[in-house]
């Protein structure tokens, strides 16, 4: 599968590219709106990860004319923008979806897949041909449950087919589909990949799935049997996902010296303010948007206080002109919090050391409340997810889609007349997170005005130095 990232910030971009080859998709980079756009009509991908603040085309633009034009593959929006009224806009303009920044990679992912999965048509991470087995979220292949070992390329080749199974690719469709658009490799490549595949199906006994329509290309054989036996339920397989936390690690490291340069920025501007009128129009706004932009990636490097500390002062600065003096005095604290939190940052830590950020999940549909417990979260160094209904929660809990993690679920909801289905998925739901904690608020009673949230919260923070790895 290739994803086309448009994405101007570089500890950002790198992160993610880095972290989407992790598991096995294949990414072409956009550093601006029309460098997107470009890329966007000159090559076929199976999903757009679009920011939406760029340089010349901002993604709001680009998603609205890519639609205009017929555009109709799963565009996904990464934004520090987290009011209710951006997501909207996001969402009117034709993104499928919305993730704000600072986000969890693994939330990423799961987003992908469901829009992956969607746009397929598919139910389940799993597609099975004949006696071959393709599982998605553990990225591996099995052919009589036996682990097939192929290599990236190989991977995402098959993945091609079982994904689009009657459609047939030239040589060169799949070179647009599965390389880097300035690797450029000769049309040769795409036929020594496939020898290579046929080979190790054959040694694993599988049938050969790939058939070649001569002058056309190639395209996925109709299976011969069709296997009703349901594969075994498997863990995710978490080794891959820590491998794509270090390599963010690792690339925040690389970019550490930038951050420290932005947060010099941040202290010159809030020195500046002490004196009214110092600060002209050109340095607050510089000031605000490298706020934004480490408000949006530090949290990706497991820097959560610094992405909070960060989205504090931008809003600071959104309304310099009017600030009192004690804002003034919060803002220059705000910015040495920050200095600090960074000095004192390790952005490479082993699985064995993390310290997990835990996730409270509000099963509510009352989206203005909920940012207002998002802030409060976030300030807190911890994540919130939200489901809107229990079917939703059901839908998120068993495609393994960051639900299933949760520390703590709270439930403000009517049970007085519930769906006819919602006893059945409640008993399900008990069965499946009998060791997460759950709290029932009825839905009369306002959970975001009550102090109880705060107890919460306050909660989950002391589980991030009570809990490890």
């Amino acid at each position: 599968m290739k994803i086309l990232l448009v994405e101007d910030d570089c500890p950002t971009a790198s992160a993610l590219a880095d972290t989407l080859a992790a598991y096995q998709y294949g990414v072409d980079l956009a550093t601006d709106g029309e460098m997107g756009l470009n890329l966007a009509e000159s090559f076929e991908y199976d999903l757009v990860l679009l920011d939406i603040i760029l340089p010349k085309l901002d993604g709001i633009s680009l998603c609205r004319q890519l639609r205009a034009e017929g555009y109709q593959m799963p565009i996904l929006m990464l934004t520090a923008k987290d009011t209710s009224s951006d997501r909207v806009l996001g969402l009117e303009a034709g993104a499928d979806d919305y993730l704000v920044k600072p986000f969890d990679l693994s939330e990423l992912i799961a987003r992908i897949r469901a829009l992956l999965r969607r746009g397929k048509g598919l139910s389940s991470p799993v597609i099975t041909w004949e006696n071959v087995s393709f599982d998605s979220t553990n990225s591996e292949v099995t052919c009589d449950r036996k682990p097939l070992h192929l290599t990236p390329k190989e991977y995402c080749l098959l993945e091609l087919f079982l994904l689009n199974p009657k459609r047939i690719f030239s040589r060169s469709s799949i070179l647009d589909r599965l390389w880097d658009f300035a690797e450029s490799p000769g049309e040769e490549t795409v036929s020594s990949h496939i020898y290579s595949l046929r080979q190790k199906f054959k040694a694993a006994g599988a049938s050969d799935m790939i058939e070649t329509v001569h002058g056309l290309g190639y395209r996925l054989k109709a299976p011969s049997t069709i296997n009703t036996d349901s594969p075994p339920k498997k863990q995710v397989n978490s080794s891959r996902r820590w491998r794509a936390l270090e390599t963010a690690k690792r690339v925040g490291e690389k970019f550490k010296h930038q951050f420290l340069e932005q947060v010099e920025v941040l202290e010159k501007a809030a020195n500046l303010l002490k004196c009214p009128g110092k600060l002209t129009p050109y340095q607050q706004q510089k000031a605000e948007q490298t706020a934004h932009k480490l408000a949006g990636s530090l949290g990706i490097f497991g820097l959560w206080q610094g992405s909070a500390l960060a989205r504090e002062i931008e809003e600071l600065l959104q309304k310099s002109e009017t600030l009192v003096a004690s804002q003034v005095h919060l803002m220059a604290s705000h910015v040495r919090s920050l200095r600090q939190s960074l000095d004192n940052a390790s952005l490479t830590t082993s699985p064995e050391a993390k310290d997990p950020v835990p996730l409270l999940l509000i099963v509510n549909n009352n989206l203005s409340a909920i940012e207002q417990v998002k802030v409060t979260a976030l300030s807190l160094g911890m994540r919130v997810e939200v489901a809107r209904d229990m079917t939703i929660l059901m839908d998120g809990i068993s495609k393994q889609e960051g639900f299933a993690i949760a520390d703590i679920i709270i439930f403000n909801v009517d049970f007085s007349n519930p769906p006819q289905s919602e006893p059945k998925l409640f008993t399900e739901l008990t069965d499946i997170l009998f060791r997460i904690p759950v709290i029932f608020v009825p839905e009369k009673e306002s959970l975001f005005a009550s102090e109880l949230m705060v107890q919460i919260i306050s909660y989950l923070g002391k589980m991030r130095s009570n809990i490890k790895g």
